[in-house]
């Protein structure tokens, strides 16, 4: 496997653990993840796939090398993202349908703009919302530039091919 993902070089893995039926932690799918680890590639998970909150920070702590990003992280949804953003520095956030009042400028002022990720959901969602969001948030230009790019070069100059 990782003979094959140097070949190929994904600029990311999107697992399915609840639609392939295995459980994404380090015991299940420990082999699969330390490969992943080692070469530093983002992973990619869909709200419907999302390991349990609760065990997301064994996750995450057991594999610092991940940069796990949370797709479509909803309104009702950040009050995991805060404690998220504050104890783990390899969450990362798409804000595509991220649309609780001033929760961007509060995130962004306390915690920082680099671990959220613009995403446009399409083809399920239009991206004028998550558009909406970031132009028209009081964040700084720097911020919105990081959010809208910036940030997903940082995690792909993570990725250690060699």
């Amino acid at each position: 496997m990782l003979t094959q993902l140097r070949a190929e070089r994904p600029a990311a893995v999107r697992l399915y653990p609840r639609t392939e039926g295995y459980i994404l932690d380090a015991f299940y799918a420990g082999e699969l993840l330390e490969v992943i680890n080692e070469l530093g590639l983002p992973v990619l998970l869909n709200p419907d796939q999302y390991p349990a909150y609760d065990g997301l920070p064994a996750l995450a702590a057991s594999f610092p090398n991940i940069r796990f990003v949370m797709l479509r992280q909803a309104i009702n949804q950040t009050r995991y993202t805060r404690p998220l953003l504050n104890k783990l520095e390899n969450v990362f956030f798409d804000v595509s349908i991220m649309m609780d009042t001033c929760f961007i400028e509060e995130a962004v002022s306390k915690y920082g703009s680099g671990r959220f990720l613009f995403g446009s959901a399409m083809p399920q969602y239009l991206p004028a919302g998550a558009l909406g969001l970031i132009l028209y948030s009081r964040i700084s230009d720097d911020d919105k530039a990081a959010i809208f790019s910036g940030n997903w070069r940082s995690v792909q100059e993570g990725i250690r091919w060699k």
